[in-house]
């Protein structure tokens, strides 16, 4: 289960660059920290968002080399779709309470059972989001992107805590 990235680490950009467009991998944006979940606020206006509501195989990865049960109901780290599945709950747990404070706007969020976002944009500053098609909920999203990076161990510690109570 392995979401493959090229590390430049360095090397030639014009290497990386063909070796990314021929295999058809994502280089890793020099930016983004590893073992890290990232939770953006163009998520909260689709139904793809946060990694279509699935657990991000990087965390599942990080599991795996640290023997730490995933953060699911099933062991083979599959995500069980309703809306008290264990990563739909840590994920919204999240989402509300370390990305919606960020946001330069208010936006009200609510949960979703279902089998892709669970947790998406309600209103911003008090006006509905119009769902009637994807289109117009993106068109919702009219401030610079805010994303932020949760360590691993941080999200785990979350769905650990959420689990006990």
């Amino acid at each position: 289960m392995t979401g493959w990235r090229i590390d430049p680490a360095g090397a030639d950009p014009a290497v990386v660059a063909f070796v990314s467009e021929e295999l058809g991998i994502p280089v890793v944006d020099v930016g983004e920290p590893q073992d890290a979940l990232r939770l953006g606020s163009e998520c909260l206006f689709s139904r793809f968002g946060f990694n279509d509501g699935d657990v991000p195989a990087q965390l599942l990865d990080y599991c795996d080399t640290f023997g730490l049960p995933y953060p699911t109901d099933d062991p083979a780290g599959r995500v069980l779709y309703d809306p008290t599945s264990a990563w739909h709950v840590t994920l919204a747990a999240l989402v509300k309470e370390r990305l919606v404070p960020l946001l330069p706007v208010e936006v009200a969020v609510e949960e979703i059972g279902t089998n892709h976002n669970p947790i998406r944009a309600k209103s911003v500053a008090g006006v509905d989001v119009d769902w009637s098609s994807y289109d117009a909920a993106e068109a919702a999203h009219t401030w610079p992107e805010v994303a932020i990076w949760i360590p691993y161990d941080q999200v785990l510690a979350e769905h650990e805590r959420l689990a006990q109570s």
